[in-house]
């Protein structure tokens, strides 16, 4: 079973719903950076095992420098307690890398200097991610592929870091 786009809530609600009606199969939520200890306070043990989630694990070594200084302001400010995502975060992540590139604050040079990277890295919170997608898109430049974290709750329900997967060009 796999899908994309679902926070904490909805990979509770889905993977508990899935294990009412006794689907024990894995689960792999892909995109949407919900926290494996959250699904597990919420939904627990038994419902949540066999479960990968897209997150990254707060203390993790294996986080980029850039991403774990967020998190550590992130948590001296809010506590342990608020979920982290950075999807947002990592969107003006990129933004800055672009204004920085075109050297300018002008959307129109921003814009331009964004299409002439087709292909080409930039800085995200996690790792390089490489601009592309114009053949999918239609639109030149218009995806980007980013490394993507992974948590694990196994099969008897403990967590485990995944890792971090490259993710290549988009067509």
């Amino acid at each position: 079973m796999f899908w994309g786009n679902a926070i904490t809530f909805h990979v509770a609600n889905m993977v508990k719903a899935l294990r009412e009606i006794g689907y024990d199969k894995w689960v792999f939520e892909f995109s949407g950076g919900a926290a494996a200890d959250n699904v597990l306070k919420l939904i627990g043990k038994d419902s949540a095992r066999k479960t990968a989630i897209a997150s990254f694990m707060p203390e993790s070594k294996n986080n980029p420098a850039e991403l774990q200084g967020l998190i550590r302001k992130s948590l001296s400010k809010y506590g342990a307690d608020v979920q982290l995502s950075m999807q947002t975060a990592t969107g003006l992540a990129v933004l800055a890398d672009m204004i920085e590139r075109a050297q300018s604050l002008d959307s129109t040079v921003v814009k331009k200097k964004w299409e002439s990277m087709d292909g080409q890295t930039v800085k995200t919170l996690f790792g390089p991610g490489i601009i592309s997608g114009t053949k999918t898109y239609k639109i030149k430049g218009h995806g980007m592929g980013n490394p993507v974290p992974h948590e694990i709750i196994d099969e008897k329900g403990e967590i485990s870091e995944g890792g971090w997967f490259p993710s290549g060009p988009i067509p």
